[in-house]
């Protein structure tokens, strides 16, 4: 078993709850990519890296919607 945290912080990273949590995803997915067993902190260089994570989401519940 294995465990990646992302950090992010208010207001900091986010101004609301979405671009918080959109931030935390971020720092997660860094975090796993980096080898799993890892704490990232959100940065704003993470900034490109969830823009993939948004475009990745909304392929995957997509195709969950058409699969229903």
């Amino acid at each position: 078993m294995t465990v990646s945290v992302g950090v992010a912080s208010f207001p900091e990273d986010g101004a609301d709850r979405p671009q918080l949590v959109q931030a935390v995803r971020t720092a997660v997915l860094a975090a796993k990519q980096s080898g799993r067993n890892r704490i990232c902190v959100y940065t704003r260089s993470l900034a490109q890296l969830g823009e993939r994570v948004v475009i990745d989401g909304d392929l995957i519940e997509r195709r969950a919607a058409l699969d229903e």
